[in-house]
C-alpha cells in the first residue's frame, strides 16, 4: 500500500505520516536503533611485579656458635624481621651444609609478619666431621608464588680436638700362656 501523494511511509512498519518530522519522530518512539553491542572486557593485565622496597623486605640475623666438636649439638636460632612498609607471609628455610656432604633442611616456616615485627627459629643439629655452614633462605608469597627476598648464612667451624701426646717408651712386654709367662724382647 502506498501513501497519498505528500506523506511519508515508515520503512518499518508501513504507517504513512503527513510531514517528514512527524516520520522521524515515529521512527525514533516506535523503531529505536538497536542499542551497539557491548565490546567484550578487555581481560585484566598481569599484575606488575611490586617494585623492591627500599632496603628490602627482611633483615635477618643468626645465632650459631663459631665452632662446634664433632658429634655435637649445635643449636642455631634465626629472626626475621619484616623491614618493608607492608605486611607479608614469609616462607623461611634453615639448612646445614656442611664442606663434604649434601645440604639438609633443619629448621623453618611460613609466617605473616607486620611492618618492624620479627618471627623467631630454632633448629639444631649435629656437627659432621667437617666445616658447616648454616643457611637461611627467606621467600615472600606474591599472588600465587614465592619470591626469593633474602638469604643470609654463617659457617661453624669443626673444632679439632687435640689427642694426648703420651711421652715415653716401653721397657718391658710379657706374655703369658697356659699360665705360663715369659718376657718379650723389646726392640
Amino acid at each position: 500500500m502506498a501513501c497519498q501523494p505528500g506523506w511519508y511511509e515508515c520503512p518499518y512498519c508501513r504507517i504513512c505520516l503527513p510531514t517528514w518530522e512527524l516520520l522521524q519522530n515515529h521512527i525514533a518512539v516506535e523503531h529505536p536503533p538497536e542499542p551497539e553491542p557491548e565490546p567484550e572486557p578487555e581481560p585484566e593485565p598481569e599484575p606488575e611485579p611490586e617494585p623492591e622496597p627500599p632496603g628490602g623486605y627482611v633483615s635477618i640475623s643468626i645465632t650459631a656458635p663459631d665452632s662446634a666438636e664433632e658429634g655435637e649439638s649445635v643449636s642455631v636460632s634465626v629472626v626475621v624481621k619484616n623491614i618493608s612498609e607492608r605486611i607479608y607471609t614469609f616462607k623461611t628455610d634453615i639448612y646445614a651444609v656442611p664442606d663434604l656432604y649434601p645440604d639438609y633442611l633443619i629448621g623453618g616456616g611460613q609466617a605473616t609478619i607486620f611492618p618492624g615485627d620479627w618471627k623467631f627459629y630454632s633448629a639444631p643439629f649435629t656437627m659432621p666431621d667437617c666445616n658447616t655452614t648454616v643457611l637461611v633462605w627467606v621467600e615472600r608469597w606474591a599472588f600465587d608464588h614465592w619470591v626469593y627476598v633474602g638469604s643470609a648464612s654463617k659457617v661453624v667451624t669443626l673444632e679439632k680436638v687435640p689427642v694426648p701426646e703420651y711421652k715415653g717408651s716401653i721397657a718391658r712386654k710379657e706374655l703369658e700362656y697356659d699360665e705360663t709367662r715369659g718376657k718379650i724382647p723389646v726392640y
